[in-house]
Formats: structure tokens, C-alpha cells, sequence
């Protein structure tokens, strides 16, 4: 019976856990929770992650580097370099600077209900600049992060 009981109870967090929404995938539309990114030249790419209301803008932050990466390794090369970090921002609300965790710093902006984290990345091959904070190893920072998925 207790066995039973068990498989029961793993049958349905399992379901639970597939029916559950992540916060990471693409945009479903302009405005909508999600990540988007553009090529604006063959090793250059603008990514943005629009997270939700209630998500900290450390996570947002966190989702836009995990996009970059994928969008460095799915292109064929092996790190990135942010070229800039930019967000959309409402006059009202207005935007600063806030530390990120262990990658660094970013700007914080907000619009009337979401994050918005945009980085202007270009990507290079073989191994990062060495000891520059705004170059990131793809395969790593991939791996690090992960865990959003």
C-alpha cells in the first residue's frame, strides 16, 4: 500500500512539475515576458530578456547572459563580450545602476510592469580576453546558468 502511495505521489509531482510554466523562452510578442534577440552584423547580436513584474532584476540580468550564451555557442563561436547593456525605461519610473551577483554590474530599468535587460554582445572565437569582466566564456556561463531553464 505504502508503495502505492509513493509511485502516486511521484506520478503527480511530475506532472505538476511538466505543467508548471517557465519563465525562460522566446517572446510570444512584442511587450510579452520573454527573451528576443536580433543580429545587427555576423558577430553581433542585441539580445533582450523581459521578465516579469515580480521577478528581481537580478534575475532578468541573469536570463539576458544565459540568451547570450546560447546565442554565441548556437552561432559557432566560443565567448562574448557585452559591448553595452541598455534597458527601456518610462520617464516615471526612471532606471540605476544595481550589482548583478557574480557577473557583473548592469543598468535596472523599468516599464510599467516589467524588467527589460538588453546587452549588445559580440562574440569571438577560441579562449575570452583573460581578467576583462565584460567578456564572458559561453560553455561556462551556459553551464553556470543553467539551472533558469
Amino acid at each position: 500500500m505504502r508503495g502505492r502511495f509513493v509511485t502516486m505521489l511521484a506520478a503527480g509531482l511530475l506532472v505538476a512539475a511538466c505543467a508548471s510554466d517557465t519563465l525562460y523562452m522566446p517572446a510570444s510578442g512584442p511587450g510579452e515576458v520573454g527573451y528576443t534577440e536580433s543580429r545587427t552584423d555576423p558577430a553581433r547580436f542585441v539580445v533582450t530578456y523581459r521578465g516579469p513584474s515580480d521577478m528581481k532584476p537580478s534575475d532578468v540580468y541573469q536570463y539576458a547572459l544565459l540568451r547570450a550564451a546560447e546565442v554565441t555557442r548556437h552561432s559557432g563561436y566560443g565567448w562574448f563580450y557585452i559591448v553595452d547593456t541598455q534597458g527601456r525605461a518610462l520617464p516615471a519610473t526612471g532606471g540605476d545602476v544595481v550589482p548583478s551577483g557574480p557577473y557583473g554590474d548592469y543598468h535596472r530599468y523599468y516599464d510599467e510592469s516589467r524588467h527589460v535587460v538588453s546587452l549588445d554582445i559580440v562574440m569571438g572565437y577560441g579562449h575570452k580576453p583573460p581578467k576583462d569582466p565584460n567578456a564572458f566564456d559561453a560553455r561556462r556561463l551556459q553551464k553556470d546558468l543553467d539551472y533558469l531553464k
